[in-house]
């Protein structure tokens, strides 16, 4: 797959957008934002709708915000950017997850961990198949929370010794 010039290469092979710095996530990344527009540049527009939202998450905490803004970049239309597209479901897993939307943060890492996979890029793949684990977990505990307690028996069950030879 070739490179595009918003794209970087890591030191462990895998191709990833490269990262807009905090400043430009103000009044610049706006211009960039009308900019990409204006030339009908998809990937530029979805990598800077992505930064945002990324800055939205991990610098302000707020994640409703984030989730509007995840939502557009992977409702444009797919471009020769499966790296960017693959932040973006990444991202939006995230979002989903920490808002307690365990079924669509599912959805969305899938995604993600499908674009990685065209890719090629393993690093991503393992932080996608990570954090799938981390909502899984999360349902996983779910239940049990709301679950009454079962009682114990006073008297041990019949038949509940098992034979050596039963066991495989």
């Amino acid at each position: 797959m070739q490179k595009t010039r918003w794209q970087t290469q890591t030191r462990f092979g895998s191709t990833w957008p490269m990262r807009l710095s905090a400043w430009m996530l103000c009044k610049p990344m706006i211009r960039h934002f009308v900019l990409a527009r204006k030339l009908d540049n998809t990937p530029l527009e979805r990598l800077t709708l992505t930064e945002k939202a990324r800055f939205l998450i991990f610098r302000k905490n707020q994640f409703t915000d984030a989730r509007l803004l995840l939502e557009q970049a992977v409702a444009l239309a797919p471009a020769d950017d499966a790296p960017e597209q693959a932040l973006a479901w990444k991202t939006l897993s995230t979002v989903r997850y920490d808002l307690g939307e365990y079924q669509a943060a599912i959805e969305a890492g899938i995604t993600a961990l499908g674009l990685y996979r065209t890719t090629g890029d393993r690093y991503w793949q393992g932080i996608v198949l990570g954090n799938l684990s981390s909502v899984y977990a999360e349902i996983a505990k779910a239940p049990r929370l709301w679950r009454q307690p079962k009682r114990r028996c006073a008297t041990p069950r019949k038949n509940t010794i098992r034979r050596a030879s039963s066991i495989v």
